[in-house]
């Protein structure tokens, strides 16, 4: 699964690199200069979401996880309808969920074993796409960089969606002290249900 998830994101990192190439520093000034300015948008300018999650594997050690909170996005979606996460709260197995992890780094641990390259996050969000009851958009609403956040317990955790199983799946990469590289214990990755909705979206 690690390989096949490093094939993914490499993918995902030649096509950002791509972009920024084209555009030069420029581009990336432009880009944090709008980055800026939509986190000192009014409060109205952005939406706030519910999330939660819950294992998906009947019997396995993680069964009982479950997870749930709020997410503050920017108000305004790019151009593939996807919107960037600003800020997260809520509990995850009744841990309180301190804080985001800042897009472009990993959670500690969540590195490729082989090779030491980290699996960075990119706090990205897009609306539920309808699908087959009981199965996950292609699209879903995650990347396969997904979202991390910090616990008051000091452990971490990333969601995001494997694009590359069929269908894909959602999963939970949590990690804890010392926060050995990859998949090794006491790191766990866990099947997960994921959902998440905004009042302030109508389609």
């Amino acid at each position: 699964m690690l390989l096949s998830r490093k094939i993914s994101r490499q993918g995902f990192a030649a096509a950002s690199l791509a972009r920024s190439d084209r555009g030069g520093d420029r581009r990336i000034n432009l880009a944090a200069w709008s980055r800026s300015q939509r986190r000192h948008e009014p409060a109205g300018k952005k939406l706030q979401w519910s999330w939660s999650y819950e294992a998906s594997q009947p019997g396995a050690s993680c069964s009982d996880l479950k997870a749930r909170g709020t997410l503050i996005t920017d108000h305004d979606a790019d151009g593939d309808g996807v919107y960037e996460v600003l800020g997260i709260q809520g509990r995850r197995n009744g841990v309180k969920i301190t804080g985001l992890v800042p897009a472009g780094t990993a959670i500690p641990g969540n590195v490729d074993p082989a090779t030491g390259n980290p699996y960075n996050l990119d706090n990205r969000i897009q609306a539920a796409r309808s699908g087959q009851p009981g199965q996950v958009s292609p699209q879903g609403q995650l990347s396969s960089h997904g979202i991390g956040f910090s616990l008051a317990d000091g452990t971490y955790s990333n969601i995001f969606l494997a694009t590359y199983l069929d269908p894909p799946s959602y999963f939970d990469f949590h990690t804890q002290a010392p926060f050995p590289a990859g998949l090794v214990a006491p790191n766990t990755e866990t099947t997960i249900h994921f959902q998440a909705q905004s009042p302030g979206l109508h389609f």
